[in-house]
């Protein structure tokens, strides 16, 4: 479009909205005009990932068959090592002959012996039993803030 034809549309839409209604118009017209263009925009970047990602792909299949990788044979139905090597399984480490040995559980309802107290020597005597004063039991403790307080 020439200058005069877009000066000659601008004054008709001045006669016919009114200059009231012309600026709150124009203001719309651009921001749909930002819009388009920002949509447009996103379009443009989304389709050039798309080529991208599908040149990417191409060269990717170009090179597995130029260099195919040999295909291991799936694992026969016993087989739980779940290798993905090929050729024989190897051994699971055999963890329990490391493991240190547990003491027997008695079974429900069976007897269970009683401990029997070690036996003192003696330097082991015990001694007698002479009142000791609690130092704790006699400072003063502060009162707790709240319920929550811990001692």
């Amino acid at each position: 479009m020439g200058e005069g034809k877009i000066l000659l549309i601008m004054l008709l839409a001045l006669i016919v909205l009114g200059p009231e209604k012309l600026p709150r118009l124009a203001a719309d017209i651009g921001r749909w005009v930002g819009r388009a263009r920002a949509l447009a925009r996103q379009l443009t970047t989304q389709l050039d990932q798309e080529v991208r990602l599908e040149e990417i792909m191409r060269d990717q299949r170009t090179r597995n068959a130029a260099n195919p990788m040999p295909v291991a044979a799936p694992p026969s139905p016993g087989d739980t090592t779940h290798s993905d090597l090929p050729g024989p399984a190897a051994a699971a480490p055999d963890y329990a002959s490391a493991a240190p040995p547990v003491a027997a559980v008695p079974a429900a309802g069976a007897e269970v012996p009683a401990a029997t107290p070690p036996t003192a020597t003696v330097s082991e005597a015990p001694r007698a039993a002479q009142p000791v004063a609690d130092e704790r039991s006699t400072v003063a403790r502060p009162e707790p803030v709240a319920s929550t307080d811990v001692r």
